[in-house]
């Protein structure tokens, strides 16, 4: 399942080049029982809960970047991927672009992929487009979200997804990542 995770945010993310700032450090959180750590890059800080590791950090151009972090353990499947483009995008073109090319990159058959309505709403103050969604792979069920937004003149993406089995292992790294993303004013 996380090779076809990769696969899509390869299709969506050219990435930064390397000269930019980037941190990871470790921060005791005492709201929580583990170590948070914490990843900065740019006008972008992501806080997450130590049971999740950064394993992808794309560099190829200077128009965006992308960030992978997987729930650790053999049989996780929890993902939480950020894009960041340095173009403002048409929302709805960005929304339908990340689903079209991971809808495309898993091979079943498409009418298995149940899609809830796309909600706009408010995140980080600014407006955005989420949208969940659930399909059939294997015999497991695989459900996510779509998250995409403009701020800081760039287009962001987060994308969240678990097999359904891992639902209640993934959910709070989701919900520590959602609260605790940052993007500073420039």
């Amino acid at each position: 399942m996380k090779i076809f995770i990769f696969l899509f945010a390869s299709f969506i993310a050219l990435s930064c080049s390397s000269n930019k700032k980037q941190a990871i450090s470790n921060t005791n959180d005492f709201n929580t029982k583990t170590t948070v750590d914490s990843f900065k890059y740019e006008e972008l800080t992501v806080q997450f809960l130590n049971n999740w590791k950064l394993v992808e950090n794309s560099n190829q151009d200077s128009n965006s970047k992308m960030l992978i972090w997987e729930r650790e353990g053999i049989e996780s499947s929890g993902q939480f991927i950020v894009t960041i483009t340095n173009i403002r995008f048409d929302l709805d073109f960005v929304l339908n672009l990340m689903k079209s090319n991971l809808f495309s990159s898993i091979p079943i058959n498409k009418s298995l992929i149940k899609e809830n309505d796309v909600r706009k709403i408010k995140y980080l103050g600014v407006d955005a487009l989420d949208q969940k969604y659930r399909y059939e792979y294997k015999g497991s069920y695989v459900s996510g979200r779509f998250l995409v937004f403009r701020k800081n003149n760039k287009t962001f993406t987060l994308l969240f997804q678990t097999d359904e089995s891992d639902k209640e292992k993934n959910i709070e790294g989701f919900e520590y990542f959602e609260k605790n993303l940052k993007i500073n004013s420039r």
